[in-house]
């Protein structure tokens, strides 16, 4: 094999390796409080600022964590709802991952054009994340909609 070639595929090889090193995390959970005994609400979001996210999920009652709350005792509804033991239960995406949003506009051509993030309407369309950065108690998510 020619040794430029050689070249050319190592190099594309590691561009996609590193560039998965910087890919946004998919998804991300916070809480009211960065000491984990005080913490009873968090919240689930997606990089395109949707919530309920499967992404490190923690609640009992669902497959992804949207707007949860934290029973140290039991769940109020007992039974059905993880049996009535400790921990996190989720208000929101039990029922449906509806949590979303939209927004649109006019170009300069006086086109329209618009984009939405929302699991149960379709999903992602015509946004590209900008940023999302995230720690214990906040969420920044930058989010275009593409024109």
């Amino acid at each position: 094999m020619n040794k430029n070639i050689i070249k050319l595929f190592l190099a594309l090889y590691l561009l996609i390796n590193i560039s998965s090193l910087f890919a946004w995390p998919s998804g991300a959970i916070i809480y009211n409080s960065t000491t984990a005994s005080e913490r009873k609400i968090a919240l689930g979001v997606n990089p395109q600022g949707h919530l309920n996210t499967y992404y490190g999920n923690i609640v009992r009652n669902a497959g992804a964590t949207g707007i949860a709350y934290y029973f140290p005792n039991y769940h109020p509804r007992g039974r059905g709802y993880g049996g009535g033991a400790p921990g996190w239960y989720d208000a929101t995406s039990p029922g449906c991952l509806c949590e979303g949003w939209g927004a649109g506009g006019y170009d300069r051509y006086n086109r329209q054009f618009h984009g939405r993030a929302d699991i149960a309407v379709g999903g992602i369309y015509n946004l590209t994340v900008k940023n999302f950065i995230t720690d214990t108690t906040s969420i920044e998510s930058v989010t275009w909609i593409n024109d």
